[in-house]
């Protein structure tokens, strides 16, 4: 058994969000174990935490990615999953988060290194403003 590597990946002293994710994890965040060997899965494009997600994926798991090869590779296992766009789009629908916390989001991400297409963009602004 493997402790996540995405815990490793945003508790990194560089990156910005790890007081945040620290203040979480174990209020609202768990942290779970995986099985097998996320190396074996680079072949598939997958980088570490990529990896370590899917092999603690159950059946019924939605998980939230964005790179194409690890959509793809959901896709092949049959795995549910949802970006962060929706992930934020279902956030305010479910009023977990207020429409105008989730325009300003993504905003932001679309002004910063965040991928998106405007197709993709105008459809979560829309979902959003319709919440």
């Amino acid at each position: 058994m493997g402790y996540s590597n995405i815990k490793d990946e945003i508790l990194r002293e560089d990156s910005p969000e790890s007081k945040v994710f620290k203040d979480a994890i174990n209020r609202w965040i768990n942290i779970i174990d995986y099985k097998g060997k996320p190396k074996e899965l680079r072949k598939y494009g997958l980088d570490a935490g990529e990896a370590s997600l899917f092999l603690a994926a159950e059946a019924n798991d939605r998980l939230v990615l964005d790179e194409a090869n690890a959509r793809r590779f959901a896709e092949s296992k049959g795995l549910r999953f949802t970006g962060l766009l929706g992930l934020i789009v279902a956030a305010a629908g479910a009023k977990k988060i207020t429409r105008e916390l989730a325009l300003e989001t993504i905003n932001k991400l679309s002004s910063g290194d965040f991928r998106m297409s405007l197709e993709l963009y105008l459809w979560a602004r829309e979902k959003i403003e319709q919440s």
